[in-house]
């Protein structure tokens, strides 16, 4: 399965940081000057984010997991297709 992941970054004290919303800057999950979305975040502490790379999210700029196809699936069909994934895994 190939899974989009966020973008995991520490964000620092009083700082302010441009973010991609475009989904093209080579500089993401950062935008590049000429970025035509960028979204202006500010970070009031030290902190680690997971910031969304898929473009699905409904708490932009964060992750929420919309990436994971796993989130429409039932309990049962989600554990079988990860023992998959794993076992899949080991036999490699």
């Amino acid at each position: 399965m190939n899974e989009i992941t966020p973008h995991v970054v520490t964000l620092n004290a009083d700082q302010s940081y441009q973010i991609c919303q475009c989904g093209r800057c080579s500089s993401a999950p950062f935008a590049a000057d000429n970025c035509p979305r960028s979204l202006n975040l500010h970070s009031d502490q030290k902190q680690l984010v997971w910031l969304c790379s898929c473009g699905r999210s409904e708490a932009m700029p964060y992750c929420d997991g919309s990436h994971n196809p796993r989130n429409k699936m039932s309990i049962r069909e989600a554990i079988r297709e990860m023992a998959q994934d794993l076992l899949s895994h080991f036999r490699k």
